[in-house]
């Protein structure tokens, strides 16, 4: 009933900001040009038509270029040496490689060549993108010759003069350079920057006078042009600064400002305005900002991808989708966006076409981040061990803490524990506000999953994730769910109930409320309660693929039928929609996957398959009923298979079944959610009015058709596994409590479920005796020698203690399965008022195979505690009960596995 122990894996979300800081960081030096002279960097067309793959590197891209050429075909040679160029450089942009540079320099210099030979004059933005590589790579004079060779191309392109200006200032040849600048400005008077960079050479040379009379120049134009004083470039710069420093409001300002400059209302201004908006999560500002900057330059892919941005934070997929192919259309090498286009197929859960855009972001860009969620795809089509391989280049390439949690959880997937552990240990290691991963560590380290680990190491994990991040509900969940299997129900309580106070809008930890204030008998708030749980399961089901509460749990709570059956049918869509995702892609474990498509035309000379699908192959109360059950079939006929959906716990019950019983026993199935055609049942536990066999009425529980059994649904394995029991008879009294006076000659009211009270204080004499776990707190209204409690103990023991009880109350809403057959092969009589839904008939649907037993089962509450007092102070009545009870075990269909 409580909530498992999660382990998630976590996507790599570097934040809203993170997915648009490559582009910011690209604008930010893009706007800064040597010595914050002028914006003279090219952004390029669409890419043209080279015919080579898009991720060939720029070496193949450029050979491409050198065979056209050989074979006269110049123009499409010079798209090659575009691409080359551009490829080179961008390498060089994250490899900071001096041999890509060069690369790059002479894929650019073979396009200009190519251009020239056929009457076309190279575009000055691409001649510019030259002279700051070859300084970079120290080829000075092949600098100083480019941007003369510009010049020469471009006569009257004033910024040309300005950044050569600049090289040469760089340079020390300041005479040169001043002459440069002077010719600059002779073009245009209105270039601020070239005054201030003319400015600071004189200051340089110690002519502060000089440097005065340029400072006046600037005034006069600055009067001029009636501005402010700063120039576009100057606030753009002050902009671009409070942008990079999270003060976004000041950026706009600044921005703002900029474009009412000459000059300033341009697409880089533009384009920054929109990344302003973004942040201050003003969506419409932002998408306008980033359109205006699109009109002034329509093939700026930067803007695409901002754009692309606001509508995947707004969860708008399809114009997310569109805006970011759009921007890998004009640049088929930007990884940022492929990666953003993973992230968006991730979040539609569409995680074969997310594998493919992370693997080609990965491709170019080799990040740990796009590794990571590469890996978090492959893991959720089932391929794990291909994502434990992503995760490894991602820590590999640089070693982020998320990369380290998800590797340990796919290593305990695949049983690699003593990997995991080490993994998990060396992420908190490397960041250790990394709460996620103390999360995992903590849930790798409970005794429960097999590793090793103690409940202190794994509650100290847990503790740590909550003090570095309080409102973490999954680690909340897990530490709860850590003292729920060491039977510290109390605790559980005051740490859910703390969680709650910080967060009281999180359905999970009101699940987990409400679970463990039933369990500790805390009725306070009952009503309350019920009706909040209702409507928070409406707003998942309007909300969520999944639910805090599972059809099974359903069926223990007081919540309508309607409701019951709608959580059913949530389940069953999510369940199909996954089956369809991982299709082609599950891989299995010991005995492969669950496929119940094949259909096959019935053969009766071959042996029929039966396949057993359960998550309780292991130390549970299905397996306790179940465990000779394959024996007992006619393996001439059927050959049996199971498959369990749960990992090997190594108990006697799962070696058993796997070993023994079943020809294999496979760790994963799954099948569609509406591959199941019938439910088995009986007509006690399901009649047709509840089935709804006729027509789908208010109280119809169940779409499938109905096969009922003859006697009962449930089959157990008592007569073989606890024959002796009838043979020895139940213990002595003085046996199971041999401290409590009252034992001998009172009543004993059995309950092993739950707890009953009001009973008890009208038989006089009676005892009721309650399973009591270890760290059970339960204050009970009942003076302590009326109550015994009764400790957890192996199955024979349990059988032979309940054997000294003479009634048993059953749990009303959901009834005593395995405790009720128990308690009949022990010889004692269940009394229980069947409800609506199976899980309240099970009891009376195993009593009524008792014959001449009458009073066992009743319709109402109010009967059900009358008839205990009655039965309570007629001794001999109750007698005569569990002598018909116990004279009937070895006839009764109930017990007969064979059967």
């Amino acid at each position: 009933m409580f909530q498992r122990s999660k382990m998630r894996d976590e996507h790599w979300r570097a934040g809203p900001g993170a997915r648009t800081a490559g582009a910011m960081r690209y604008m930010a030096a893009w706007m800064r040009p040597w010595l914050l002279l002028l914006l003279l960097s090219w952004v390029g067309a669409e890419p043209p038509d080279c015919p080579v793959p898009s991720t060939s590197s720029s070496v193949e891209t450029g050979n491409k270029g050198i065979e056209l050429m050989k074979a006269g075909n110049k123009e499409q040679a010079a798209t090659c040496f575009w691409r080359a160029a551009d490829s080179a450089e961008r390498s060089e942009e994250a490899s900071e490689e001096n041999g890509n540079m060069q690369d790059a320099v002479e894929a650019w210099q073979q396009m200009f060549d190519v251009q020239q030979s056929i009457d076309i004059v190279p575009d000055l933005h691409q001649l510019a993108r030259i002279p700051p590589m070859l300084m970079k790579l120290g080829l000075h004079q092949q600098a100083v010759d480019a941007w003369q060779t510009a010049i020469q191309l471009h006569p009257n392109a004033a910024e040309a003069k300005a950044n050569f200006g600049a090289t040469l200032h760089q340079l020390g040849m300041y005479d040169e350079a001043i002459k440069f600048y002077e010719m600059s400005l002779q073009a245009n008077p209105n270039l601020h920057a070239v005054y201030e960079n003319l400015a600071s050479l004189y200051r340089e040379k110690g002519e502060q006078d000089k440097a005065q009379q340029v400072r006046n120049r600037l005034e006069k134009v600055v009067k001029a042009n009636k501005s402010s004083g700063k120039t576009y470039m100057q606030l753009q710069e002050m902009g671009l600064d409070h942008l990079n420093a999270g003060k976004y409001v000041e950026a706009e300002k600044f921005f703002l400002e900029a474009l009412g400059k000459e000059g300033g209302d341009n697409y880089a201004i533009h384009f920054n305005l929109g990344l302003v908006y973004f942040f201050l999560r003003q969506w419409d500002k932002s998408l306008a900002s980033y359109a205006k900057s699109l009109e002034h330059n329509p093939n700026f892919s930067h803007s695409y991808h901002g754009i692309g941005n606001v509508y995947e934070t707004n969860r708008i997929y399809d114009k997310a989708l569109e805006n970011f192919f759009k921007t890998v259309q004009l640049d088929p090498l930007a990884a940022d966006t492929y990666f953003n286009i993973g992230t968006v197929y991730q979040q539609m859960k569409q995680h074969e076409n997310a594998v493919i855009y992370l693997r080609k972001s990965a491709e170019i860009s080799e990040s740990s981040g796009a590794y990571i969620n590469l890996g978090v795809s492959l893991k959720a089509l089932g391929l794990v061990n291909e994502a434990i391989e992503s995760y490894y280049k991602a820590v590999a390439k640089h070693p982020l803490p998320q990369a380290f949690g998800n590797l340990a959880s796919a290593l305990h997937e695949i049983g690699r524990d003593k990997e995991a552990i080490e993994v998990a240990r060396r992420g908190v290691q490397l960041d250790g506000n990394y709460a996620h991963g103390y999360n995992i560590l903590g849930t790798l380290l409970r005794p429960s999953k097999g590793t090793g680990g103690t409940t202190s190491e794994a509650k100290k994990a847990y503790e740590t994730a909550l003090i570095l991040a309080p409102t973490f509900v999954d680690a909340t969940l897990n530490l709860a769910g850590l003292l729920v299997e060491e039977d510290e129900f109390d605790n559980a309580l005051r740490v859910v109930r703390a969680a709650r106070r910080l967060d009281d809008e999180d359905p999970r930890l009101f699940m987990e409320y409400f679970n463990l204030k039933r369990r500790v008998a805390d009725w306070s708030h009952w009503d309350l309660n019920l009706r909040e749980l209702s409507k928070m399961l409406r707003r998942q089901m309007a909300t969520s693929p999944k639910l805090s509460l599972q059809p099974f749990q359903a069926e223990t709570y007081p919540i309508s039928v309607e409701l019951c059956r709608d959580i059913a049918a949530h389940f069953s869509k999510q369940a199909a929609r996954v089956g369809e995702e991982v299709e082609d892609h599950k891989e299995t474990g010991e005995g492969g996957k669950f496929d119940i498509s094949e259909q096959r035309e019935w053969n009766p000379s071959r042996r029929v398959k039966v396949g057993y699908v359960s998550s309780d192959f292991k130390q549970h109360p299905l397996s306790y009923l179940i465990q000779n059950l394959f024996l007992f079939h006619d393996k001439s006929r059927f050959e049996i298979y199971c498959y369990a959906t749960s990992p090997n716990d190594g108990s006697m019950y799962r070696k058993k079944i796997s070993e023994e019983s079943c020809r294999g026993s496979a760790t994963s199935a799954r099948w569609e959610g509406d591959a199941i055609d019938s439910y088995i049942s009986d007509r006690k536990g399901t009649p047709p009015e509840i089935a709804c066999t006729q027509g789908h009425g208010d109280q119809c529980l169940y779409k499938e058709k109905m096969l009922y059994m003859p006697h009962s649904y449930q089959l157990n394995d008592h007569k073989q596994a606890h024959h002796a029991i009838i043979d020895s008879g139940p213990l002595p009294r003085s046996q199971v409590q041999a401290s409590h006076p009252l034992l001998n000659s009172s009543v004993v009211y059995v309950n092993f479920n739950s707890y009953q009270k009001d009973i008890i204080a009208n038989v006089d004499g009676s005892v009721l005796c309650i399973l009591l776990r270890e760290n059970d707190d339960y204050e009970h209204s009942l003076a302590n020698e009326r109550l015994i409690t009764s400790p957890l103990t192996d199955a024979r023991n349990n059988l032979l203690r309940m054997g000294a009880a003479d009634l048993h109350l059953d749990t009303l809403l959901f009834n005593g399965h395995t405790t009720t057959t128990d308690s009949l092969w022990a010889g004692v009589p269940v009394l229980t008022t069947p409800g609506i839904r199976h899980a309240s008939r099970v009891a009376a649907s195993s009593s009524s195979l008792f014959h001449d037993v009458p009073h066992m089962s009743v319709p109402t509450l109010e009967e059900y505690v009358q008839q205990a007092i009655v039965l309570g102070r007629r001794r001999e009545k109750l007698e005569e009960l569990k002598s018909k009870v116990r004279s009937q075990r070895l006839e009764t269909p109930l017990f007969d596995t064979q059967r």
